[in-house]
């Protein structure tokens, strides 16, 4: 499957809806991947530990992890911004602006703790 002009696996394509909700959005797609690299350096941090591997080389894979999930969260930030955001901006719907505002306002509240 081709998205964004690249191909992605079968795995990664977008699904459609089923049912209410859907399985998977081609808005995620890059982030989905990328929460799968995440988690393959989650079980490799697990097999440093189980191994006893020396401290600081688990330290350091733990602060690459933390990396590159700041990344995956403020990629999404980005997205959410691009589309629900702007949607609701350009919808002239001052109750759905200011509740979007609130959550946004929550949403840094809760990154800056």
């Amino acid at each position: 499957m081709v998205f964004n002009n690249q191909l992605l696996p079968e795995s990664l394509a977008p699904h459609k809806k089923v049912g209410a909700r859907a399985t998977m959005t081609n808005k995620f797609a890059r982030e989905i991947a990328r929460m799968r690299r995440i988690e393959g350096q989650a079980r490799g941090i697990i097999r440093m530990m189980q191994d006893e591997r020396y401290c600081i080389d688990i330290l350091q894979q733990l602060a690459a992890m933390e990396a590159a999930l700041r990344a995956a969260r403020m990629k999404v930030l980005n997205i959410h911004a691009k589309t629900c955001v702007e949607e609701v901006i350009t919808s002239q719907d001052k109750a759905e602006q200011s509740e979007k505002l609130s959550e946004l306002i929550a949403l840094f509240e809760k990154m800056g703790r």
